[in-house]
């Protein structure tokens, strides 16, 4: 398989009209809104109920313990199957989740140019029919136009 090489002046626009997504992001948020207070009590909620749960073990056996890995594993891939198949596709009654992952958290995030580069060469990330139901969506808000 060969390398697909994306013109650097298409990567330089994109990386302008991400710059101007996330200025405009930020500038729409709430005013009380920090991602590091998102991100604390995310972790807050975590460790509280792993201590929780701690707290409350009493005379358990090894094969008790042994069941960390399953459920584990199973969540992993919990989480994993909801970002794969909820997320990156329209499930009926829950398009807005995928209209607001796709739109916000891959434009807010890296990952953008990746799916750009990917979806050029086959990969999975952004399929044709996610690109035109973003496309249509996006269009239908204020365009992103840089201040030049």
């Amino acid at each position: 398989m060969s390398a697909v090489i994306q013109d650097p002046s298409r990567d330089k626009r994109e990386q302008e009209r991400q710059a101007l997504f996330r200025q405009r992001f930020v500038e729409q948020s709430p005013w009380w809104y920090r991602g590091e207070y998102h991100l604390a009590f995310m972790l807050i909620v975590t460790f509280g109920t792993i201590a929780y749960c701690w707290m409350h073990i009493d005379n358990s056996t090894w094969w008790e313990w042994l069941l960390i890995i399953p459920f584990a594993l199973f969540g992993n891939w919990a989480e994993w199957a909801a970002h794969r198949y909820i997320l990156h596709r329209p499930v009926p009654g829950l398009e807005m989740i995928y209209k607001r992952h796709c739109t916000v958290h891959h434009q807010f995030s890296r990952i953008t140019i990746w799916a750009t580069k990917a979806t050029s060469i086959g990969g999975p990330c952004c399929s044709r029919r996610l690109r035109r139901s973003v496309s249509s969506w996006c269009r239908s808000r204020q365009p992103l136009r840089s201040a030049t």
